[in-house]
């Protein structure tokens, strides 16, 4: 095992076009019209030194805004294809795991979830339809600030007291 590997990490340009148009591109489960494009999206690549965390100090949610942390669940690899199963189970679980890093805690609010499953098409056929969500290949940012406010005005109108109370908005990855 290396200590460092060279890679691209792909994101989106800042082309000229998008000062005029907005990014886009449509869902595999979308049929693009003819003669419509399914995508104005233009890419570029960076090369990153990926170094492995691991014999690292390790990360921090406080110092670097991510942290690892080690938990088990009840489910089993096909319990994750029940939404259900998901909000009632997995969900306690991992307010259990919050509640116990993170000791200032006192309440945890789910926005929703999503299950990526890798299809053998992935990457992506040209206009195969796929199953499930699929592994992200480019640098993106799951909400920006704006849509996270927008997320938590529709939590916080079924909630108001909460809205003045102070709050964080947290991912948790599964990677297993």
């Amino acid at each position: 095992m290396t200590d460092n590997i060279t890679s691209n990490i792909h994101h989106l340009d800042r082309a000229k076009l998008y000062e005029t148009e907005k990014p886009f591109n449509w869902s595999t489960e979308l049929a693009c019209l003819p003669g419509l494009p399914c995508s104005n999206h233009v890419f570029t690549s960076q090369t990153v030194n990926i170094n492995d965390l691991r014999g690292c100090t390790p990360p921090s949610l406080d110092t670097q805004g991510f942290e690892f942390v080690k938990s088990t669940t009840s489910l089993k690899p096909e319990d994750f294809d029940n939404d259900s199963l998901i909000q009632t189970t997995f969900y306690s679980e991992i307010e259990k795991v919050l509640f116990e890093q993170l000791p200032d805690v006192t309440a945890v609010a789910f926005l929703g979830h999503q299950v990526r499953k890798r299809s053998t098409k992935f990457p992506r056929e040209e206009g195969a339809l796929v199953p499930a969500a699929q592994p992200q290949t480019l640098a993106h940012v799951d909400l920006t600030m704006q849509g996270g406010n927008d997320r938590l005005q529709v939590y916080f109108k079924d909630n108001p007291e909460l809205e003045k109370r102070p709050w964080q908005m947290l991912k948790y990855v599964r990677t297993d």
